[in-house]
């Protein structure tokens, strides 16, 4: 990990010193402390960690999303020709969602007040499970016919 953030740090700094051209030494010298507190840390935003936050922590988490989502389409497979029913691995699905997703509402709570609680809010939360549950439940009965690898495709 180390050694990426090394790379993304010297590649940054060569970005920097083709854009930037100093016309003065003392703009020189500038450039050089910017490139030095980046390359240090020095505790301020850096350049490397706006890189960071907006383009490899989006991949990633799209990257991961990808790879649970063809484990979970294989595991699916590989117990239901084992005569797992779809209902009960769907059942299995949503426990383990929420076993991994409720302590996180409690560590990363809202810092702002909540919305008032009115009926059409409830209503469209109960229509967005409704339509994600159809979906899962759609592709685990298309898994069932056909293969792990061409639901994962159609997923991307």
């Amino acid at each position: 990990m180390m050694m990426l953030i090394d790379a993304v740090l010297a590649e940054l700094s060569l970005s920097i010193q083709q854009h930037y051209k100093p016309s003065s030494l003392e703009e020189n010298v500038q450039m050089k402390a910017d490139l030095c507190s980046i390359m240090r840390g020095s505790g301020e935003e850096t350049v490397a960690w706006k890189y960071f936050t907006r383009d490899v922590v989006p991949f990633a988490a799209m990257f991961t999303v990808e790879c649970t989502t063809v484990g979970s389409n294989t595991l699916f497979k590989a117990a239901s020709l084992r005569g797992l029913s779809f209902y009960v691995f769907l059942f299995y699905s949503y426990v383990v969602a929420t076993l991994l997703l409720l302590p996180l509402s409690f560590i990363f709570g809202r810092s702002r007040r909540l919305p008032p609680a009115k009926s059409p809010l409830f209503f469209k939360i109960f229509l967005l499970g409704l339509l994600g549950f159809m979906a899962q439940l759609a592709g685990c009965k298309g898994i069932e016919y056909s293969s792990p690898t061409l639901a994962s495709a159609m997923t991307l």
